[in-house]
């Protein structure tokens, strides 16, 4: 997921093994902020281990290729000095466009 607007130049990318509507642990997930000095692309935020990283599928629509669903997670940058908490994520993706 990538939000370009005014003020904004991030991205959020969540990894999780998913068959049906219910909750998964995130297997892997990174955050990169294209504003900020101490962070590149190369070296994005990171899952803090340990801490309560989920996604919850709502919707899961493989004749669509539609998935809809929230997340929440805790992410590091020892390099920023920085921990992200994301607390009521959303999303809805079409995987097919």
């Amino acid at each position: 997921m990538r939000r370009s607007c005014e003020g904004f130049d991030d991205s959020i990318y969540l990894n999780a093994i998913v068959d049906s509507a219910g909750f998964y642990p995130l297997k892997r997930a990174h955050f990169d902020d294209f504003n900020l000095d101490c962070q590149d692309v190369a070296d994005p935020y990171v899952l803090q281990e340990g801490a309560s990283n989920w996604v919850e599928i709502l919707n899961l629509d493989t004749d669509e290729f539609i998935v809809s669903g929230t997340f929440q997670c805790t992410l590091v940058h020892e390099g920023c000095g920085d921990t992200l908490f994301i607390t009521d994520g959303r999303f809805d993706y079409d995987w097919a466009n």
